[in-house]
């Protein structure tokens, strides 16, 4: 009986949940840092929007290529035939 190891694709979401939670709180940290040292110049302006513009997009794009996956799908990270099948020299 093979030993077979298969997570579901979902909990690649949850990961990509968390880096997205870190990188909205480095977002903000950066944002406060800005407001709060007064660095407010034309080049500070013209860097944050840059930054919200990629990020939005790269947000949009993210969205529209992952509204119709199948959650459910499962993943097979290890499979003990892979091994087994090496041995096998019928």
């Amino acid at each position: 009986m093979p030993l077979i190891l298969s997570l579901p694709i979902y909990i690649f979401l949850f990961a990509f949940f968390v880096f997205i939670a870190v990188f909205l709180l480095f977002i903000f940290i950066g944002l406060y840092r800005l407001f709060e040292t007064a660095s407010l110049t034309l080049t500070s302006l013209a860097v944050t929007i840059l930054v919200f513009a990629v990020s939005s997009l790269s947000f949009f794009i993210t969205w529209y290529l992952l509204q119709d996956i199948n959650w459910q799908t499962q993943i097979t990270i290890f499979d003990s035939s892979w091994i087994t099948s090496i041995f096998n020299f019928n």
